[in-house]
């Protein structure tokens, strides 16, 4: 009995072993196919990323693990896009100047990767998003629905990080990228790059003069295993380490096959099965689509009531919780204490049922023009505006109170902050 036992969990494991597999490699064809029509067009290749996948991988399993299908595929159980949860932990995905202006665009499709290529690229909105020049970097994650498969594809791309990635059939030919985010000229990081300069192994310069900047290059077969290269717009510098022998761009031609999972029907000794579970298929070593945080189900990421998002010279407060929530008692203790009840003052609204998608913002007076809201936001529903010098969550960690207990605490830096009433 305790030999079946063992046998028993043996193949259970190796069921669980292979479909994870499948799933990962299903999630490379994916991005090889993604790359191939890019390069198709045009548009530099995506770099596989552990925060995407894992972003795209949440997704996902929330969605599977509904009865049925919502209409929007790219909402999540607390009603937030991607370009919202992709600012909250674990991921903390980086924005510009802005938390709203965040390089971060989502697919969706069901069934096998042939039909999801074959929507996608008869889908005007899904094609642009997979086609945008603004990306950079890419995450997938598969899960199976249903005798078929749901595929989640988050690409993104984040300031002053330009992936190079190198021709898998030559070794030597590069793929260049290039800041193209619309919202990259409000920030203090590098704009399109003009110009580039490549280093070898050892950091010595190949080319004696900077050379304009172009989509592809070819490196010297002197240059060594790996080369740097340095991007310069004429005000910032971004400099890109590519190792000749792993950063690979990811191609239909370049991954393996798909491993063959063992027959359900035969059961060898224990022994056997434990030796026969452990070989992993060849695969390129940049390839890590399904990173450690993704084990976790979707339910163990923390979904806040409130957002407190702020930049330079805003602050904004967003319910994000699924019902209206009371704030008559919260208060802001910092450089300058700010109770909430102060926001009733300018306007007359339901401080103590604040609706869900509904915000309080704080402005500096230096600002002009009109109510600029955030994406998570569907009406301001009170403005204040303060002098430059009270813009108290620039200045210093601020705490969000609760009938005088500390529920948060925000840094200056942080540009987001994620708040659970009690």
């Amino acid at each position: 009995m305790r030999k079946l036992s063992i046998i028993a969990i043996l193949m259970l494991g190796l069921s669980m072993m292979s479909q994870a597999q499948e799933e990962d490699a299903l999630a490379l064809e994916v991005i090889a196919r993604l790359n191939e029509w890019r390069i198709s067009e045009d548009v530099w290749p995506l770099k596989p990323n552990d925060t995407l996948a894992a972003l795209a991988l949440s997704q996902a399993h929330y969605l599977a693990s509904l009865p049925t299908l919502p209409d929007d595929l790219h909402i999540d159980k607390s009603g937030l896009q991607p370009r919202e949860r992709a600012l909250l932990m674990p991921y903390n995905w980086p924005h510009y100047e802005l938390p709203g202006q965040i390089a971060i665009g989502e697919n969706a499709a069901i069934g096998s990767v042939d039909y999801a290529f074959e929507f996608w690229t008869e889908s005007a909105i899904h094609a642009r998003t997979a086609l945008n020049p603004d990306y950079r970097e890419v995450g997938v994650g598969v899960v199976p629905y249903k005798n078929s498969n749901l595929f989640i594809v988050v690409f993104g791309a984040r300031p002053d990080v330009l992936p190079a990635l190198v021709d898998p059939q030559d070794g030597r030919t590069i793929y260049l990228s290039n800041e193209d985010f619309e919202y990259a000229r409000f920030y203090d990081s590098i704009q399109t790059a003009s110009e580039i300069q490549v280093f070898d192994s050892s950091g010595r310069p190949i080319y004696d003069e900077p050379l304009a900047w172009t989509e592809k290059l070819a490196v010297p077969v002197d240059a060594g295993d790996s080369v740097f290269i340095l991007s310069s717009d004429g005000n910032h510098e971004v400099l890109s380490a590519v190792d000749l022998s792993d950063d690979h761009v990811i191609l239909p031609d370049s991954i393996e096959p798909e491993p063959t999972a063992l027959p359900p029907t035969q059961a060898p000794a224990a022994e056997q099965t434990a030796v026969a579970a452990t070989p992993a298929p060849t695969m390129m070593p940049t390839m890590t689509p399904v990173p450690v945080i993704t084990e976790e189900p979707p339910s163990s990421v923390a979904q806040p009531d409130l957002l407190i998002m702020y930049s330079n010279n805003t602050l904004d407060v967003i319910n994000v919780s699924a019902e209206p929530l009371d704030l008559r008692t919260l208060e802001i203790d910092g450089v300058i204490d700010f109770p909430f009840t102060q926001f009733t003052r300018v306007t007359d609204f339901p401080l103590e049922a604040l609706p869900t998608r509904h915000c309080l913002q704080i402005r500096s007076q230096g600002v002009s023009g009109d109510v600029v809201k955030q994406d998570t936001c569907n009406w301001v529903r009170s403005l204040i505006t303060v002098s430059p010098d009270r813009i108290f969550w620039a200045q210093a960690p601020f705490e969000v109170q609760r009938n005088g207990l500390t529920i948060a605490t925000c840094q200056p830096n942080a540009s987001v902050c994620a708040v659970d009433l009690p």
